[in-house]
């Protein structure tokens, strides 16, 4: 019985860790940093090394790197494969809900359109969108072109926004 009660809080506090992790998506133009994790379990990243483009996958001990540049391999099936029907209506107040739920922690952007007349006539727009959301939105006359992004999420709260809206 004890057995039981230890494996059942064992789980217990697993799904909770799972529930309850935070999701990271990272976007780092700067230093070609592209990737989502959840917390310390699951890290895919994406990065693009010479002329190939790469998919690397960690969870725990064990990584995987997948090369998008190759052609999958094709399998030879005879029978045709059945397509599935979307359904009659698209469920956008979910999908709103599930993106609302999302929190950007830090922005840090630079545009630089090479136009000194646009950019001088964005300039305003930059610096109250800037001033109004507080984060780093600027506009540039360097010709710098850069994004850091990153955005926190847990699956409870994109789970309770879908079941609730």
């Amino acid at each position: 019985m004890i057995f039981l009660s230890i494996l059942s809080g064992i789980v217990l506090v697993s799904v909770a860790y799972i529930l309850f992790a935070p999701v990271y998506i990272e976007i780092d133009s700067i230093h070609s940093i592209y990737q989502v994790r959840l917390h310390k379990i699951l890290s895919v990243s994406f990065f693009v090394n010479g002329e190939a483009s790469l998919l690397e996958v960690k969870a725990g001990l064990w990584k995987r790197r997948i090369d998008l540049s190759k052609a999958p391999a094709t399998k030879t099936h005879a029978a045709e494969e059945k397509k599935q029907e979307l359904p009659a209506s698209f469920p956008f107040r979910k999908l709103l809900a599930v993106i609302r739920s999302f929190k950007v922690t830090r922005l840090d952007a630079s545009l630089d359109l090479g136009d000194m007349s646009w950019n001088g006539m964005l300039y305003p727009c930059f610096c109250w969108l800037s001033f109004i959301t507080g984060k780093n939105i600027q506009i540039n006359f360097e010709g710098r072109n850069s994004l850091v992004l990153h955005i926190e999420n847990n699956i409870a709260r994109m789970s309770r926004a879908f079941l609730c809206s």
